[in-house]
């Protein structure tokens, strides 16, 4: 099962990207990180720190075909990385996103955002869109049956995960989801190893009286590794 990180912080983009197939967004992630020109600049940024083969999936908060398909052109004008389909642009499931992934779901790769109905599952199968975003953890609030409309979704990506519990909840599926920073790193605590290697800390240092001197080995190999990062001990 693939996941992609649910944020625009880049910080925590470079953080997990080892660990993710690429980011998805939100109009409101744009407004909290005051984009200029559209986000652009930081589009380039996140596709840098992502690596090749990654995708970034972003919204075109716009309400007519002519505005949207205008976006599309804007964003695609001004960065070259598209060449690679690495960029995916989010629509919301309206008869307007539907007409647009319709039309131009060949030309530019779409999604189609805030999926929760049977009706709109029917519907975004009908078009070449990439993605279909279904909102599970708002659809259950709001009463819908997502496991019937993830089962008939022929490209599902679950979205509004809210927990750790509900990635195991769901991850029988075998769908691809996108999950905020704070659930990845939920994703990693077990308090039964946290306990184990606390435990087999104890027993080293207890069989090591002597002390312990940890063996400078960064220049072993004529490299300059920068210990300081968390990513060199992944």
């Amino acid at each position: 099962m693939d996941l992609y990180l649910d944020s625009l912080d880049v910080e925590m983009i470079e953080r997990y990207a080892p660990f993710i197939r690429g980011v998805t967004s939100t109009p409101t992630f744009a407004q909290r990180e005051r984009l200029e020109d559209y986000g652009v600049d930081l589009f380039k940024r996140i596709l840098g720190v992502l690596g090749s083969g990654k995708t970034l999936h972003i919204s075109a908060p716009f309400s007519t075909v002519k505005e949207i398909v205008d976006y599309l052109k804007f964003v695609t004008d001004r960065i070259p990385q598209l060449a690679e389909k690495r960029i995916v642009f989010k629509l919301p499931c309206t008869e307007t996103g539907l007409r647009v992934a319709r039309r131009y779901g060949r030309m530019y790769d779409i999604g189609l955002h805030m999926i929760y109905t049977v009706g709109q599952v029917i519907l975004a199968n009908e078009t070449p869109a990439k993605w279909h975003y279904l909102l599970v953890g708002r659809g259950i609030e709001y009463g819908y049956d997502m496991n019937r409309v993830a089962a008939l979704s022929r490209r599902a990506m679950l979205a509004s995960i809210r927990s750790a519990d509900m990635v195991e909840q769901f991850v029988d599926l075998n769908i691809p989801m996108t999950v905020p920073p704070q659930v990845l790193e939920a994703l990693t605590e077990c308090k039964h190893t946290r306990d184990g290697q606390t435990k087999f800390i104890d027993d080293f240092l207890a069989g090591n009286r002597d002390g312990f001197t940890r063996v400078d080995c960064t220049n072993v190999c004529d490299l300059e590794v920068d210990t300081s990062n968390d990513a060199y001990w992944i």
